[in-house]
C-alpha cells in the first residue's frame, strides 16, 4: 500500500487523503462486520445492503440464493416487471374483451393461490384495474388494460419495487439515493487505490448517509475487471470461466415462453406455465444449449421452463468474440450455463394488434398476458479455446 501511495501523482495523493479521512470519520460512527453476510442471516427486511458495483450486487445475491437466505435486490437501469398476480389471473381467460368483478373474483381463487404471487388482496386489485381501465366500477376494458400495461412506463402500482419479495435489499450505492433504512451494510472495495476520485468520496458520503440508526461497514473481496459489449451487458472471464449478467428485460420474452417456436404444442406450453406457477424462491435453473446457440431455461429436474431470446444468444456469441480478439485465438463456451436463481414472477403483457401474438400459442395469443420468471444474476460457463487463430472477428449486430 506504501508503495502504491508513492506511485500517485500530486493531485490522486490529494483525493486518496481526503478519501481516507472521510473514511475514517464513518468508522468512527459505524460497526465493523466481524463475519460475512451470509453468517449474519437475520437481517430486518428493511435493511439496505450497499455494494459499490453491480457485479458486487449480482455475486452476492447468488450466494445468498445458495444459502437460502430472502433478499431482494434493486438497481438502476433493471425492470423489475409488472405484478406477478395480473399474468397469473387474466393469461388464461380468452372469454371475452371485457372483465365483470364477479368472474375477475374466481379467476382470482383459481389462478392466484400462492401468497408469493398475491402480492396484493383481490379487491384491491380490482379496483386498481378500474381505475385504470374501468368501463364501470363493475367492468374492466382488458383490451385498455392491455395497452396501458405494455407501455415503455406502466403505472407504478402495477409494478413490482424490487426483484424478490422479502429480505434486506441488495443495492448499488448509486441505486440508493434518496433511500434510507435504520441498518445499512455497506460493503466498500477491497482494492481502494485503483479509483480513487472526489467520485469516490461522494459516493461513500451517500452510502454512509442511507443509515438513520447503525451503520455496518465492511470490506468486498470480489475483484471484477468488467467489461461490456454494445448492448450494455456486462462480463469478465476468469481463465477458462465466463461469468456474465443474466436476466436482462430483453432476455426472456413471450415468444420463448409460450411461444410456437419453443413448445411444439399447446398442452407443453401450458405444462410449462404450470412448473413455473409451482417453483420456489431461489430455487437453482440452468440454461442448455443445442450447436446453433439455442438455450432453453431448465429446472432441477431437467423441464423446460423457456427458451432464451435471440438478443441473449447474440449477446453471448458477441461476448466470445470479444474474448477471442483480445486473446488472438477463437473460444466457445460449454453448452450449460449455471448459477441462475429464480426469484419470483413477474408478467408479461402484449398489446392487442401487436404481431409477436401471432407467434403464441392460444390462448396466450388472445389474451397478451404471459406468466414469466424473475431472475437476475451473475451466471457462468465454462471456456473452450480451441487453439484456433481468430483471424479477423467482427461483432455480429
Amino acid at each position: 500500500m506504501v508503495t502504491e501511495i508513492l506511485d500517485l501523482s500530486a493531485n490522486q495523493k490529494i483525493k486518496y487523503d481526503r478519501y481516507q479521512m472521510l473514511k475514517n470519520r464513518i468508522q468512527t460512527h459505524s460497526e465493523s462486520m466481524d463475519r460475512s453476510l451470509c453468517e449474519y442471516r437475520n437481517f430486518e427486511d428493511s435493511s439496505l445492503i450497499l455494494f459499490r458495483t453491480r457485479y458486487e450486487v449480482m455475486r452476492q445475491s447468488v450466494r445468498f440464493c445458495a444459502a437460502g437466505i430472502p433478499h431482494r435486490v434493486r438497481m438502476s437501469g433493471i425492470s423489475n416487471g409488472l405484478s406477478p398476480w395480473i399474468g397469473a389471473a387474466l393469461s388464461l381467460y380468452d372469454v371475452d374483451e371485457r372483465l365483470n368483478k364477479d368472474t375477475f373474483k374466481n379467476l382470482w381463487n383459481k389462478y392466484v393461490r400462492r401468497k408469493l404471487i398475491r402480492t396484493m388482496g383481490c379487491l384491491d386489485a380490482w379496483e386498481l384495474m378500474v381505475r385504470f381501465a374501468g368501463l364501470t366500477n363493475e367492468l374492466v376494458d382488458l383490451v385498455e388494460l392491455r395497452r396501458i400495461l405494455s407501455r415503455g412506463n406502466p403505472p407504478i402500482e402495477f409494478t413490482q419495487t424490487e426483484i424478490g419479495t422479502s429480505g434486506p435489499i441488495l443495492s448499488t450505492i448509486h441505486a440508493s439515493k434518496g433511500r434510507e433504512a435504520d441498518t445499512v451494510f455497506l460493503i466498500l472495495p477491497s482494492n481502494e487505490m485503483r479509483k480513487i476520485s472526489s467520485e469516490e468520496s461522494r459516493v461513500l458520503f451517500v452510502g454512509a448517509s442511507r443509515a438513520r440508526k447503525k451503520l455496518y461497514l465492511g470490506q468486498s473481496y470480489d475483484t471484477f475487471n468488467e467489461s461490456r459489449i454494445g448492448s450494455g451487458r456486462a462480463y469478465s472471464q476468469d481463465t477458462d470461466q465466463l461469468h456474465f449478467e443474466f436476466g436482462r428485460d430483453e432476455d426472456l420474452l413471450a415468444e420463448g415462453l409460450v411461444g410456437k417456436q419453443s413448445f411444439v404444442s399447446i398442452d407443453r406450453a401450458m405444462l410449462a406455465q404450470m412448473d413455473l406457477k409451482r417453483m420456489d424462491n431461489y430455487s437453482r435453473l440452468s440454461a442448455v444449449s443445442n450447436e446453433a446457440y439455442r438455450y432453453k431455461l431448465v429446472d432441477s429436474n431437467d423441464k423446460s421452463i423457456a427458451f432464451l431470446s435471440e438478443n441473449f444468444e447474440l449477446d453471448l456469441r458477441n461476448i466470445l468474440l470479444n474474448i477471442s480478439r483480445v486473446n488472438h485465438t477463437k473460444h466457445l463456451c460449454d453448452n450449460s450455463i449455471s448459477g441462475i436463481y429464480f426469484h419470483g414472477w413477474k408478467t408479461l403483457v402484449l398489446p392487442k394488434g401487436d404481431s409477436r401474438l401471432n407467434e403464441l400459442h392460444a390462448p396466450w395469443n388472445k389474451t397478451g398476458f404471459v406468466l414469466c420468471p424473475q431472475i437476475y444474476s451473475f451466471a457462468s460457463t465454462q471456456l473452450i479455446n480451441t487453439g484456433r487463430p481468430s483471424n479477423d472477428i467482427e461483432i455480429i449486430n
